[in-house]
Parts: C-alpha cells; structure tokens; sequence
C-alpha cells in the first residue's frame, strides 16, 4: 500500500510542470489586476458623490478670497 501511495506522490503538478515562480507570477497579476481595478472603482464612486459638496466648498472659499481682496 505504501509503494501505491508514494507513487501517487510523485506525479508532477502543474508548479513543477511550468517551473518555479511562473504559475505564481500570473496568480499574482491576476490579484494585483482585481485590486486595482477595485481601488479604481471605489475612487470613482467616492469623486461622484463627493464631487458636488467638495465643488461647492471651493466655490466657497474662492468666494471669501475675492471678497476679502476687494475689501482691501
């Protein structure tokens, strides 16, 4: 039973078939792809509702400098 199971043991899996680090490597792309595109996705949906409030925030203190130059 013992050699039946060594033998199974020694089969070559896909790591050792591709060689070390290339099927790791396109793992890790994939992950760094998702992760970028979900950082990506998260600034989108943060600038689009924030975008009105910041926007009026800088009308705002745009505002407050011109008075305040013309005032001087």
């Amino acid at each position: 039973m013992a050699a039946y199971h060594d033998q199974f043991n020694t089969l070559p899996t896909p790591r050792t078939r591709l060689g070390d680090g290339e099927l790791e490597r396109g793992a890790t792309m994939v992950e760094y792809a998702i992760l970028i595109m979900l950082i990506v996705l998260v600034a989108i949906a943060a600038l689009q509702a924030l975008g009105g409030q910041v926007s009026a925030q800088y009308s705002g203190i745009a505002s407050s400098v011109v008075d305040a130059s013309s005032n001087n």
